[in-house]
């Protein structure tokens, strides 16, 4: 049975330059087939100023912390369109002439990989209460999707396998909700790809607020 097609929702080996047309085309083209997209997590609008910023800093003669600058700019762009890319994968259920009108490029076809490199994961705490906002390192792969695994830092088990499984799909930013108040975890992320062998990075401490 052949795979549902799918728009591509990772774009970390896009030159600045080039994410940036992405977003545009894909922006231009949902703002035409509104009516076809009701539900979209994020608005054009508001990525469209984020880009506005991006784009104007990256642009910028250069200083000493531009790519700083730059790098954070694109990340605030990322997460609200990945957001919305993941959206649209599930709301077209493979509908390839829905999926073009969102003017993001499709998928390729999975190859097979071999084992998959470690990641690396930050972590911070949100404002919110038991939550910890999460950050997975980019793999230069495709169609892989990431996971965490999770646990109390008091857990004398280090085997991360019988950890807390928290799935995050193709989008490597994100925030993991329901956790204890003021508690240490120790988390770890991976790589998911064809080979069935997961390599996990090295773990990171964090406590919510």
């Amino acid at each position: 049975m052949p795979k549902k097609a799918k728009i591509r929702t990772d774009f970390a080996d896009e030159s600045n330059a080039n994410y940036s047309d992405i977003v545009t085309i894909s922006c231009k083209s949902l703002n035409a087939n509104a009516g076809s997209f009701t539900g979209l997590p994020n608005t054009t609008t508001a990525i469209m100023s984020d880009l506005d910023t991006f784009n104007d800093i990256r642009t910028k003669p250069v200083y000493d912390s531009q790519t700083a600058d730059t790098n954070a700019a694109r990340l605030k762009v990322d997460i609200l369109f990945t957001a919305n890319c993941s959206w649209i994968n599930n709301f077209a259920q493979g509908d390839v002439p829905l999926l073009k009108k969102s003017g993001v490029p499709f998928q390729k076809e999975s190859e097979a990989q071999p084992q998959l490199p470690a990641t690396i994961i930050m972590l911070n705490s949100t404002s919110v209460d038991g939550q910890i906002e999460y950050h997975i390192s980019h793999l230069s792969f495709n169609a892989i999707k990431y996971g965490i695994m999770y646990t109390l830092e008091a857990n004398t088990d280090n085997n991360p396998e019988n950890w807390m499984y928290f799935y995050c799909g193709g989008t490597r930013h994100g925030i993991i909700p329901g956790l204890l108040s003021k508690t240490n975890y120790k988390m770890v992320s991976f790589g998911m790809g064809t080979d069935k062998v997961l390599t996990y990075s090295d773990p990171v401490i964090c406590s919510p607020k």
